[in-house]
């Protein structure tokens, strides 16, 4: 169910630009698609299930990064407008702050629940 939304973002993609991309390009474009749906359905079901920031900042980054293909491939197949370049590149650099984000929380979270902070934290 998660994914749904995700596929039907590419999906939209894809129909725009099969007319203007090889036959090689077709495969992978779909081949990413599926990916990258079935990785935002992850994202959105943690989110959905577990609902803390961690699993909202993981969302919010596979978000940024599906925007991220979908504004470039508008661009780069569909419409040449000069200002898509730049909003592809803020959703990328925002899928990565979130990315980190979520690295750095989830690491903070693991190391308050192991007991390796007992052995190397010590105070």
């Amino acid at each position: 169910m998660g994914s749904a939304p995700f596929l039907i973002l590419f999906l939209s993609v894809i129909h725009l630009v099969y007319t203007d991309v090889f036959e090689y390009e077709l495969y992978m474009l779909i081949a990413q698609a599926f990916v990258m749906a079935l990785l935002g359905g992850i994202a959105f079901g943690a989110y959905f299930l577990i609902h803390d920031n961690a699993s909202k900042l993981l969302f919010m980054s596979a978000l940024c990064f599906a925007l991220n293909l979908f504004v470039l491939g508008v661009k780069l197949y569909y419409l040449n407008i000069d200002y898509l370049k730049p909003i592809s590149m803020i959703f990328f650099l925002l899928g990565h702050v979130f990315l980190c984000k979520y690295m750095v929380l989830i690491s903070d979270i693991l190391v308050k629940k192991s007991t390796i902070k007992d052995i190397y934290y010590k105070k």
